[in-house]
């Protein structure tokens, strides 16, 4: 009670703060609810709002990324598979479409492991290629084994994640994979291996190649971005034959859900092709935590 007014109080144990009261009558089984029970309640009611926001926002994710594909496997971004050539790596890439769940057992059905003896049939190449492919990926990456092929398990992982350096991985979706390995000819590997290895260029979010310094940025604002002048100089190729690089890229297609699409996307003015910026269609590679970001750069793969 104030001594001075004669004002009866009510003060807050937690806080201190002092408020006003006022007398009454109410009918029994009236509640009231104390200034100190709004703020909880409001607390818990943010609480739980901000919950239904992550579990929609993580419901949208799953369901955008189902529309990638369902099946998928992960590479560290780290990889840049040295030693290797462009052409084995896009075969190798293949090959782990076929990838055991929580194994790293390679698989031509459910029941029946993939040997080296199915390579010739299971890649569509010569023998003498299988041997070369073989001679490259071994033991590095894959292990012949009596009872079938092993792959490296901190490589190339499926189901329960194996990755002890808790390192970025990129995801490879197996149906984009399988259809646009078979719709491209043999002598067009090299081209898809050729961005294959380039994992730590890739920019997790968007998809687009970047610089290493830029992989996890996510504000599209602040990367900067790799030139088709850049991509020649990482793979060796002369810019003196850059359009024709260009025109290579621009023949491989695949179909995704009844369209065409191009594996990758150049954006430039028409004229300086080697300013054009390159972005990785995202049903054959994304790890990023949105894929409704690279919509629009998808779209740019339509043919």
């Amino acid at each position: 009670m104030d001594d001075s007014t004669g004002q009866t109080l009510a003060v807050e144990r937690c806080t201190g703060e002092v408020y006003d009261t006022f007398t009454g009558t109410f009918a029994i089984g009236t509640q009231f609810i104390t200034p100190e029970q709004q703020r909880e309640n409001s607390r818990r009611k943010q609480a739980m709002l901000e919950r239904l926001a992550r579990e929609e926002n993580a419901r949208l994710q799953r369901e955008a990324h189902r529309k990638l594909g369902n099946s998928f496997y992960f590479i560290p971004t780290s990889e840049r598979f040295d030693g290797l050539s462009p052409a084995t790596v896009t075969r190798l890439i293949y090959l782990n479409t076929f990838l055991a769940l929580d194994n790293h057992r390679l698989m031509r059905t459910q029941r029946s492991p993939l040997r080296k003896n199915d390579l010739q049939d299971v890649l569509g190449v010569s023998k003498s290629t299988v041997n070369r492919f073989v001679d490259e990926v071994t033991p590095q990456y894959i292990q012949v084994t009596d009872s079938g092929l092993l792959v490296n398990k901190d490589v190339f992982m499926r189901g329960k994640i194996h990755n002890p350096q808790h390192e970025q991985l990129m995801k490879f979706y197996c149906a984009g994979v399988q259809t646009l390995y078979k719709a491209v000819e043999t002598n067009m590997h090299a081209r898809l291996g050729n961005l294959f290895k380039l994992l730590p260029f890739v920019n997790i979010e968007w998809n687009l190649l970047c610089r290493p310094e830029y992989v996890m940025e996510k504000d599209l604002n602040k990367i900067e971005l790799l030139s088709m002048a850049d991509f020649c100089g990482l793979i060796g190729f002369d810019v003196a034959h850059l359009n024709d690089l260009v025109s290579s890229y621009k023949e491989i297609v695949f179909d995704v859900d009844g369209r065409k699409e191009l594996f990758c996307a150049m954006t430039y003015d028409g004229v300086h092709a080697d300013t054009a910026k390159i972005c990785i269609n995202p049903h054959i590679l994304y790890s990023g935590t949105c894929p409704d970001n690279v919509k629009g750069f998808s779209a740019l793969c339509r043919v």
